[in-house]
Protein backbone atom coordinates (compact mmCIF):
# COMPACT_ATOMS: atom_id res chain seq x y z
CA UNK A 1 0.00 0.00 0.00
CA UNK A 2 2.98 2.31 0.52
CA UNK A 3 3.77 2.16 -3.19
CA UNK A 4 0.10 2.80 -4.11
CA UNK A 5 0.02 5.85 -1.81
CA UNK A 6 3.26 7.13 -3.33
CA UNK A 7 1.96 6.80 -6.87
CA UNK A 8 -1.26 8.56 -5.89
CA UNK A 9 0.78 11.42 -4.36
CA UNK A 10 2.89 11.66 -7.54
CA UNK A 11 -0.23 11.94 -9.69
CA UNK A 12 -1.65 14.72 -7.50
CA UNK A 13 1.67 16.56 -7.65
CA UNK A 14 1.76 16.33 -11.44
CA UNK A 15 -1.80 17.60 -11.70
CA UNK A 16 -0.96 20.56 -9.46
CA UNK A 17 2.22 21.42 -11.33
CA UNK A 18 1.06 20.85 -14.91
CA UNK A 19 -2.61 21.78 -15.09
CA UNK A 20 -3.44 25.48 -15.26
CA UNK A 21 -7.15 25.18 -16.08
CA UNK A 22 -9.05 24.87 -12.78
CA UNK A 23 -11.92 22.87 -14.29
CA UNK A 24 -9.53 20.37 -15.88
CA UNK A 25 -7.57 20.14 -12.64
CA UNK A 26 -10.74 19.42 -10.68
CA UNK A 27 -11.77 16.77 -13.18
CA UNK A 28 -8.36 15.08 -13.03
CA UNK A 29 -8.25 15.22 -9.22
CA UNK A 30 -11.70 13.58 -9.10
CA UNK A 31 -10.45 10.83 -11.40
CA UNK A 32 -7.22 10.50 -9.42
CA UNK A 33 -9.22 10.12 -6.21
CA UNK A 34 -10.04 6.62 -7.44
CA UNK A 35 -6.30 5.90 -6.89
CA UNK A 36 -6.42 6.96 -3.24
CA UNK A 37 -6.10 3.81 -1.11
CA UNK A 38 -7.13 5.75 2.01
CA UNK A 39 -10.59 6.21 0.45
CA UNK A 40 -11.03 2.45 0.04
CA UNK A 41 -12.95 1.29 3.11
CA UNK A 42 -14.57 -2.06 2.37
CA UNK A 43 -12.87 -5.22 1.13
CA UNK A 44 -14.73 -4.77 -2.14
CA UNK A 45 -13.45 -1.19 -2.57
CA UNK A 46 -9.88 -2.33 -1.89
CA UNK A 47 -10.18 -5.15 -4.42
CA UNK A 48 -11.78 -2.89 -7.05
CA UNK A 49 -9.24 -0.14 -6.39
CA UNK A 50 -6.27 -2.45 -6.82
CA UNK A 51 -7.73 -4.20 -9.86
CA UNK A 52 -8.46 -0.92 -11.65
CA UNK A 53 -5.44 1.02 -10.40
CA UNK A 54 -3.21 0.72 -13.48
CA UNK A 55 -6.10 1.46 -15.86
CA UNK A 56 -7.10 4.63 -13.99
CA UNK A 57 -3.45 5.67 -13.61
CA UNK A 58 -2.89 5.30 -17.34
CA UNK A 59 -6.01 7.36 -18.09
CA UNK A 60 -4.77 10.19 -15.87
CA UNK A 61 -1.28 9.99 -17.40
CA UNK A 62 -2.70 10.18 -20.91
CA UNK A 63 -4.74 13.25 -19.98
CA UNK A 64 -1.67 14.91 -18.45
CA UNK A 65 0.68 14.09 -21.30
CA UNK A 66 4.36 13.40 -20.88
CA UNK A 67 6.03 14.78 -17.76
CA UNK A 68 8.08 17.89 -18.36
CA UNK A 69 11.83 17.47 -18.21
CA UNK A 70 14.23 19.94 -16.76
CA UNK A 71 16.54 21.64 -19.21
CA UNK A 72 19.50 19.41 -19.99
CA UNK A 73 17.77 16.25 -18.79
CA UNK A 74 17.60 13.50 -21.38
CA UNK A 75 14.45 11.56 -22.12
CA UNK A 76 15.87 8.56 -20.28
CA UNK A 77 16.64 10.54 -17.10
CA UNK A 78 13.15 10.17 -15.67
CA UNK A 79 11.93 8.31 -12.58
CA UNK A 80 11.01 5.39 -14.84
CA UNK A 81 14.48 5.44 -16.40
CA UNK A 82 17.01 6.70 -13.82
CA UNK A 83 20.58 7.56 -14.78
CA UNK A 84 23.02 4.70 -14.41
CA UNK A 85 25.53 5.11 -11.56
CA UNK A 86 28.73 6.94 -12.44
CA UNK A 87 31.88 4.79 -12.46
Amino acid sequence: MVRVRARYAEVLARISSQVTDAAVGDELRALAERLNPDAWVTDEEVRDGLEGFERVLETVRQRLGRPRRQRGQSRLDTPDHPKPPAH
